[in-house]
């Protein structure tokens, strides 16, 4: 009392003292879900022995209730839902934690789940944060590669797509991707693969190791698409 006292007498505390009931907040519901869980024994406990939440940051907090905790009812200390709105969690944060969550478990349908949002005027899943989080999240984790290929087919962008595809090393589809479009706009993707692809083989040379014959094939492959 004394405290909220003095800082309505000087507002640049005020900014502070907010930080500090956040956090009383969220150490609260720490110890809650830290005696909830302390004889937990479901089987996502048992494949991931859980880590202390106590001390933990907000994201990590949340994290391990959408982890351990998905489907508890939104009244529940642990719910995730809950958390989100008790401590004001944008929806991109919370998505981004959630997909993680999900990813790390191999709990796909769910990740795929997360995914489903139509916009008004089209039957295209949209993502508020991006397809990029999904392809990471599916490849981080060894998930299947068919889901991975889904979200990349989302992205409308292709020179967009063109580059998720071959920061994931998928360099058949990144070349089938271009050769579908016109010529001024495939062309350069192509010759971009084409440098990648020359370089690869140029450092597997360095370092001892014999030129990749599948690299070979999408090269001569490139290289006749381009006329060279």
């Amino acid at each position: 009392m004394f405290l909220e006292t003095e800082v309505t007498r000087d507002s640049r505390l005020a900014f502070h003292l907010d930080l500090v009931k956040d956090q009383l907040r969220l150490l609260d519901r720490q110890v809650a879900i830290e005696n909830q869980d302390s004889s937990a024994s479901g089987d996502t406990f048992v494949r991931f022995p859980p880590p202390s939440v106590l001390a933990t940051s907000i994201s990590q907090t949340l994290y391990y209730c959408t982890f351990y905790h998905w489907d508890d009812s939104e009244s529940r200390v642990s719910s995730p839902i809950g958390m989100k709105k008790a401590h004001n969690i944008s929806d991109k944060k919370f998505l981004h934690l959630a997909i993680r969550s999900f990813a790390r478990q191999g709990k796909w349908n769910r990740v795929e789940e997360l995914s489903i949002s139509k916009g008004y005027f089209s039957s295209k899943p949209k993502s508020v944060i991006g397809w990029e989080p999904f392809v990471d999240a599916v490849f981080s984790e060894n998930g299947p590669r068919a889901l991975a290929l889904k979200f990349i087919g989302y992205i409308e962008d292709p020179v967009k797509r063109f580059e998720v595809l071959t920061g994931h090393h998928l360099y058949e589809e990144a070349v089938q991707l271009a050769l579908g479009l016109k010529k001024e706009q495939g062309g350069p993707l192509l010759s971009k693969l084409l440098t990648l692809l020359c370089r690869i083989q140029e450092y597997r040379r360095n370092v001892g190791f014999p030129p990749h014959p599948e690299i070979d094939r999408l090269k001569r492959g490139i290289e006749l698409a381009l006329g060279k």
